[in-house]
């Protein structure tokens, strides 16, 4: 995800997404890492997006259930939130091994190489590389944004000086 898709630094605690049709089954070991990174566009390699040791896990779900109806939301509360520094672009690493799946959710046309997926047989084993695509889910990301509480006065203040 671009920066200016984002625009500003948070602390990211959720994600949801929304679905076009009904999901049924689970994802089995479901997890979800982020990382900051400088790249505009994907390679089809998986290792190359980012620099090694930089992911983050933000959640790890022993059997994500996908069941709900068309246009019903799923939202991934996070294990640990992630800080996002609001200059770099975003990374989303989705992996699950093993499950049975069948939740799709709305995309849009977002560019070149925004998108990298691999899909791989229950039991089986991920290629190192993938298929690029230029189609990314929507989703909504919950932020906090670092904002300090103050009065009226200390408004003021910062507005109009100190006498």
């Amino acid at each position: 995800m671009h920066q200016e898709d984002i625009g500003f630094p948070c602390t990211m605690n959720s994600i949801t997404y929304v679905r076009p049709n009904g999901g049924y089954g689970w994802a089995c070991d479901f997890s979800m890492k982020m990382a900051h990174v400088t790249i505009d566009e994907l390679s089809e390699t998986f290792a190359d997006n980012f620099t090694p040791g930089t992911l983050q896990t933000v959640v790890f779900i022993d059997s994500l259930p996908l069941y709900g109806g068309a246009g019903s939301t799923m939202t991934i509360q996070f294990d640990q939130p992630f800080l996002y520094n609001g200059t770099d672009n975003l990374l989303i690493d989705i992996h699950y091994p093993d499950g049975m799946v069948e939740a799709g959710v709305y995309n849009w046309e977002a560019g070149p190489a925004r998108n990298l997926h691999c899909l791989f047989p229950p039991g089986g084993s991920p290629d190192p590389t993938g298929e690029l695509s230029n189609m990314v889910p929507y989703m909504i990301l919950e932020c906090e944004m670092g904002l300090e509480a103050c009065t009226f006065g200390g408004i003021k203040i910062i507005l109009g000086g100190a006498d």
